[in-house]
């Protein structure tokens, strides 16, 4: 398998299925009665946090990266998604009145991105960085057997703007709090090979043909029921723009 083969199959698995927790945290995050001319979410992967924050938006403009996740983005009549840099944030000034970061600002945070942010935002405009963790690694040992830390397990779900100069963004609130999630045997498989360092490692053991059937298979062996409880953790911090 080749790179971009390889980034086109963990975009597939990453659009066929996430969990709704993009709409629980926004939930948490934003008036249900407020509607927002234009939202932008940076790091938006294959749509899934595009489209839960179009519900706010009249427009939203979802931009990442990775050409094989926005060709799997999921199209919506608000919603537009443009490939770029999460540290290149080629807009115009006072554009958009909310802008969220769906488990994107440990890959982008630096100061020359917190200064566009101030720029690219209209005062009042909030900013909302927001992050899950579902806790899968039982399943994962379940398949392969223990595993050694890696330093993508150093990734940190409760990343914010800590440590740079704020300027004109302003701290509102920030919380954590945990939820419980119930997933089929199909769902969970395209959750544990939606992510790279997963795959590599289911790979080893059920690849490379059939992988995703030989998973399922594994797993309906392991746990025989429909549908598998596991938690997830919720991270989120809101900022406002204030000019």
């Amino acid at each position: 398998m080749n790179h971009n083969e390889y980034d086109e199959t963990i975009a597939h698995h990453y659009a066929m299925y996430r969990p709704s927790l993009h709409e629980l945290i926004l939930s948490k995050c934003i008036l249900a009665d407020k509607v927002y001319p234009l939202g932008l979410d940076i790091g938006c992967g294959a749509g899934h946090s595009t489209l839960a924050l179009s519900k706010y938006c009249d427009k939203v403009i979802g931009m990442d990266p990775s050409v094989a996740m926005i060709n799997s983005a999921r199209q919506h009549a608000k919603t537009t998604y443009k490939v770029g840099s999460l540290n290149e944030l080629v807009f115009e000034d006072d554009q958009f009145d909310l802008i969220t970061f769906a488990g994107s600002l440990f890959y982008a945070k630096s100061q020359s991105v917190l200064d566009k942010l101030n720029t690219i935002g209209k005062s009042n405009a909030l900013i909302i960085v927001y992050d899950f963790e579902i806790h899968l690694d039982n399943f994962l040992q379940s398949l392969i057997g223990p595993t050694e830390k890696t330093q993508l397990q150093m990734y940190n779900h409760k990343e914010d703007f800590t440590g740079l100069q704020s300027n004109n963004l302003y701290k509102l609130n920030s919380s954590q709090e945990q939820t419980q999630l119930s997933i089929d045997i199909n769902n969970l498989t395209h959750l544990l090979l939606s992510s790279k360092q997963n795959y590599s490692l289911l790979n080893n053991n059920y690849g490379p043909e059939n992988i995703e059937r030989n998973i399922q298979y594994a797993l309906k062996l392991l746990f025989p029921s429909k549908s598998i409880n596991t938690k997830a953790s919720l991270y989120w911090t809101k900022y406002e723009i204030r000019k």
